[in-house]
């Protein structure tokens, strides 16, 4: 791989150059093509298909009102700092117990430094480490130093995001095996060919769903008819009532597969069992974004067998969170993103592979699901392909949460480029085209109908 490293300053250079000897270093972009590109707050040249820290993401680092704006926007607690007269520092006049600077790369973590305020060792890593992973994704970053003040409280605050951080010898060790481990990971995505990957990713999922009254559209509880543990199960979301907790939420939880087709099978045996449970003409099965007030739901995929990057999370915000905001409601999808399903959502699973967070609950339609899943499997094989990145700014980010599709129609013919001229796409043809004629006819699969109805359950 022809690399470039494009340094911010004489310093960094000197303490990275050595050990990163792989790279070609420069402060100027000398132009030609790249495999890849890292920017160590350099915004010299422009970007290459595979760039580490891209222009647009340094942009939004670059100024700290627009930090805090996107860090909000994203659900995070961030606020901007004030120093006294003593040295003290304060947030909102609350004053900062400690203060640390967490340093991620690729979502994983590279060290953590106490900044002053407290001698002890922080401890809020977990913590710390995961308002710093989602800062730095949430400004388009795949690297960065986050700055978070710990509260008398304990509270933990975000007070800035430096995307170059000044690196002592120690702090620059672990950055260049950061990179190294980084190149590796996108090697071997990039050699492996894509019908290896396909046999090799395994998907999973556990869609949720929730139950009506027909006769007088009330919520009934999933706790009412279905066990904790099983294909078809209620959700531990729980609300506390006179009686003690009942759990409103239904989940789907299918056996995994490596096939799309046999997992929608998976899901339609699943759903076949528990009709006898919950009663056929009295009670509705109801997916999507929100079926009532203060409930959101959601459609979580599965990924085993894969290495989750920046790379693949960015892929799947833009090529199948998009599209499978284009076929919600507006009014329902905009209410649940104020509480849950944020850009980047994702949990790691004991087993090595983690959980896509992010969508609603699919299972509105059988032909969304197959579309949702076949997009799933597409992306987690050909990521390394599929560059584009639609969601870093700012203004995109809003009209994500907001569900205004205008923006995101007028791009949608270049995703379906990217998609279409993948070699994996030539197997989910027709599931590609149910979506897209969909997305075309903005039109919308419809949230409030039975599942019952639309999927074959006889």
């Amino acid at each position: 791989m022809r690399c470039l490293f494009l340094h911010g300053s004489a310093e960094t250079a000197a303490r990275l150059g050595p050990l990163l000897e792989e790279f070609t270093h420069a402060h100027v972009h000398p132009g030609g093509a790249w495999d890849l590109l890292i920017r160590w707050g350099n915004r010299s040249g422009g970007d290459a298909e595979q760039t580490v820290n891209r222009l647009a993401a340094l942009d939004n680092a670059a100024d700290h009102p627009q930090v805090h704006r996107q860090l909000a926007l994203n659900r995070l607690p961030c606020r901007r700092t004030r120093q006294n007269e003593h040295g003290e520092w304060a947030v909102r006049g609350v004053a900062v117990a400690a203060r640390y600077r967490v340093h991620v790369f690729d979502l994983r973590p590279v060290a953590i430094v106490n900044m002053g305020g407290s001698r002890r060792r922080p401890a809020r890593r977990r913590g710390m480490y995961y308002l710093a992973r989602r800062a730095v994704y949430a400004l388009g970053l795949h690297f960065g130093a986050v700055d978070i003040a710990v509260t008398p409280r304990n509270r933990l605050v975000i007070l800035n995001v430096e995307p170059a951080p000044p690196l002592s010898p120690a702090l620059a060790r672990r950055y260049a095996r950061a990179v190294k481990e980084y190149i590796e990971r996108l090697r071997q995505a990039l050699e492996v060919p894509p019908q290896v990957r396909a046999a090799t990713v395994v998907l999973g999922a556990d869609p949720e769903f929730m139950l009506r009254r027909r006769s007088t559209g009330r919520m009934r509880f999933a706790s009412d008819f279905f066990p904790r543990h099983g294909v078809v199960a209620y959700d531990i979301t729980g609300i506390r009532g006179r009686n003690g907790f009942r759990y409103p939420v239904a989940e789907v939880r299918p056996a995994p597969s490596p096939h799309p087709a046999v997992l929608i099978n998976n899901i339609r045996s699943a759903l076949r069992r528990p009709r006898r449970l919950a009663p056929d003409r009295g009670t509705e099965w109801l997916a999507g974004s929100m079926p009532f007030r203060g409930h959101p739901i959601g459609g979580h995929i599965h990924f085993s067998q894969i290495q989750l990057t920046t790379d693949l999370l960015h892929a799947l915000d833009t090529y199948l969170a998009i599209p499978d905001l284009l076929v919600e409601g507006s009014h329902r999808s905009r209410r649940r993103r104020r509480r849950y399903g944020y850009l980047g959502e994702y949990r790691l699973e004991g087993h090595g592979g983690f959980e896509y967070r992010t969508l609603s609950s699919w299972i509105t339609t059988i032909h969304r699901a197959q579309a949702t899943l076949s997009l799933a499997k597409i992306i987690a094989v050909e990521y390394p392909r599929l560059n584009r990145r639609l969601l870093i700014g700012y203004e995109a980010q809003r009209d994500f949460y907001e569900a205004r599709k205008v923006r995101f129609r007028a791009l949608m013919p270049l995703l379906w480029r990217d998609l279409l001229a993948t070699e994996t796409s030539r197997e989910y043809l027709d599931a590609l085209h149910t979506l897209k004629t969909v997305v075309d006819a903005k039109r919308r699969w419809r949230e409030g109908i039975d599942i019952k109805a639309r999927w074959p359950l006889r």
